[in-house]
């Protein structure tokens, strides 16, 4: 009889398949809400132990699936460090406002005005393009997702302190009613 064994980059996509499927099992059976979000939570307390690049797409599955019981993009968006890339981010932003057709195609928007601006070869042009881009995130209106819009501007701040001061182009946008400032 052969042994199975399971490397550690195997690791978490075969704990993530089993536990999900004992999750759906107790949820299935009717265990107790607060059993089945233990589970969960332990499932993601697991997955963040060693992040690796399916992390993300593991928590929006979760957030599809138990969504109702448990937010997993809050609770990755509270923990990720260093590990989560840019687009990690920009996936959990575009999954959690996927329903509005509009703030997702300016989330995609926005995505694509940055691999613009990376792929721009003359700083200065590269710059500018980024302070238009800034600009159009921080003037962003669309009913009650503020919170959008001061995401976007922290991410933008994170990939591009080096090139310019992403709040003092904020400052200078024309600023919406209610503009709140998140450091």
């Amino acid at each position: 009889m052969r042994r199975w064994s399971i490397c550690d980059e195997m690791r978490p996509s075969w704990e993530f398949e089993a536990t999900s499927r004992g999750i759906d099992f107790a949820i299935s059976r009717g265990s107790g809400r607060w059993a089945v979000k233990c589970a969960i939570q332990e499932l993601m307390k697991f997955l963040l132990r060693k992040p690796s690049y399916e992390t993300v797409d593991y928590f929006i599955e979760m957030h599809k699936k138990w969504g109702h019981l448990v937010d997993g993009c809050a609770y990755i968006e509270s923990r990720w460090d260093s590990w989560a890339t840019f687009e990690d981010r920009f996936k959990i932003m575009w999954h959690k406002f996927s329903k509005y057709p509009n703030i997702s195609s300016f989330i995609q928007t926005v995505y694509s005005c940055t691999e613009d601006i990376d792929s721009e070869s003359s700083m200065p042009e590269a710059e500018n393009r980024l302070w238009e881009l800034i600009c159009k995130v921080a003037t962003f209106k669309y009913g009650r997702h503020f919170r959008l819009r001061d995401k976007l501007v922290l991410l933008l701040r994170h990939r591009y302190a080096h090139m310019v001061n992403v709040w003092d182009c904020v400052d200078m946008c024309e600023p919406p009613i209610g503009k709140t400032r998140v450091d």
